[in-house]
This record gives C-alpha cells, sequence and structure tokens, in this order.
C-alpha cells in the first residue's frame, strides 16, 4: 500500500486524541493507538489506522516481537 498521505496521519492523530480523551473522561480501561501492527493470520500482519482495546489485553501483548 502506498504511505499515508500528511491529511490521512492528521486524522488519525486527532481520532486517537478524542479517543483517549473520552476513555480518560468516563474512566474506561481501553488503550488507543495508531501505528500498532495487528497479527491477523500466522504470516499475516495489518496496521490500521486507529486501534482501541482493553488495557489488560494490551499488558499481556505489549512486550511480544
Amino acid at each position: 500500500m502506498p504511505t499515508a498521505t500528511l491529511l490521512h496521519s492528521r486524522i488519525c492523530q486527532f481520532l486517537v486524541h478524542v479517543f483517549q480523551q473520552m476513555i480518560a473522561a468516563q474512566d474506561l480501561d481501553l488503550v488507543c493507538m495508531t501505528g500498532v501492527a495487528v497479527r491477523t493470520d500466522e504470516d499475516t500482519v495489518r496496521i490500521p489506522d486507529v486501534l482501541v482495546y482493553p488495557r489488560p489485553l494490551w499488558l499481556s501483548i505489549q512486550d511480544r516481537p
């Protein structure tokens, strides 16, 4: 895939910022970020624009290669 445009990257950053504010305001046990690869199959990885997932899951996988 081609590299994301600057506008696309700024929109993703804005979404992460808004989600993080909402997560903090509602004291939700979630993590939101961008730029993290997600394994979808044994030999397949995707890099979604924005990820929102439970904090316990993030803590359990953050040290994996």
